[in-house]
């Protein structure tokens, strides 16, 4: 593993020389950046990624460096690698569709705040989580469902502990922002399984449902 990142270190470093002697240097955004961490033992998981979402595996570096950015500018405002297009295309001044799913980075590095509250994450083992600064909740496949755990991560930063008993109240709110989470994934999946399908990605009911939904005071999408 020590030789991986002396190798990785002494090629950026040859890449990053030969940006400095081009002549676009003072015109390119450099981004040093992950699609994963890496586990060295934590939770008994050794120098892999990708089966929970603790944060070895979640947190990455990201680092933009150029045009635009103050040398030294540090941010706490959440980020996911889903922000890097639009951060890019914001810093060189290209308009981007309003539907992308990350935002641009920019304003946080100019000291405002993007107003985001918390992240969510997946893998392809099924697990999913959704945490903010302190509190992350993670539900893990069972044979009956999903098991919940809740970790304070101010208090128990190394994520040994379900907080879910010795805080219950919190526990009950982000359950239910979980749900609401899987909810969207779901509709977003069916979504795009219609799109595949050559149908429209908006969900038609039949007539009789509509009715049923309007007799009871409800307006739903997919309805005339």
């Amino acid at each position: 593993y020590d030789g991986e990142i002396l190798t990785v270190d002494a090629e950026v470093g040859r890449l990053l020389d030969a940006l400095a002697a081009s002549e676009v240097a003072e015109s390119t955004l450099v981004v040093l950046t992950s699609d994963h961490g890496e586990s060295l033992g934590e939770h008994d998981y050794f120098f892999e990624h990708g089966a929970n979402l603790y944060d070895p595996g979640m947190k990455v570096p990201l680092i933009v460096a150029g045009p635009g950015f103050t040398p030294g500018t540090r941010s706490r405002e959440l980020a996911t690698t889903l922000d890097l297009v639009p951060t890019l295309l914001d810093a060189v001044k290209v308009s981007y569709p309003p539907g992308l799913s990350g935002r641009s980075l920019l304003p946080a590095v100019r000291g405002r705040t993007l107003g985001r509250e918390r992240l969510p994450g997946q893998n392809d083992r099924n697990h999913v989580g959704l945490w903010d600064e302190r509190f992350k909740i993670v539900g893990t496949p069972t044979g009956k469902g999903r098991r919940l755990a809740l970790y304070d991560r101010e208090t128990d930063p190394g994520e040994t502990e379900d907080a879910g008993g010795r805080l219950p109240d919190r526990m009950t709110e982000e359950r239910q922002r979980l749900a609401g989470l899987l909810e969207e994934m779901d509709a977003e999946s069916a979504r795009t399984r219609r799109l595949l399908e050559g149908r429209s990605g908006e969900e038609r009911l039949s007539a009789e449902a509509c009715e049923q939904l309007k007799a009871m005071g409800y307006i739903q999408d997919g309805c005339p």
